[in-house]
């Protein structure tokens, strides 16, 4: 009998957690590159543009994720 490779699409769900550490740590990082008290829409827009070029970027294709704070509540879930 002859065998052949069976190739499977698995769905990827990313979950990322600890998202107010995370958004902390940008914050505290803007600070040290000279920002005095960095606007709440430069720390979403820097937290948003980091998360989708180093973390969700990093998985191949548009994975679906969902993004928990330290209250593990779900912060906003992208499922398309």
């Amino acid at each position: 009998m002859i065998s052949f490779p069976i190739y499977l699409l698995v769905p990827i769900i990313a979950v990322f957690t600890k998202f107010d550490q995370f958004k902390f740590n940008v914050e505290m990082r803007l600070e040290d590159e000279g920002y005095e008290e960095p606007s709440q829409d430069l720390v979403d827009a820097t937290v948003q543009k980091r998360l989708e070029t180093e973390y969700i970027g990093a998985i191949e294709g548009q994975p679906r994720h969902v993004v928990l704070d330290g209250k593990s509540t779900v912060r906003w879930c992208l499922l398309f």
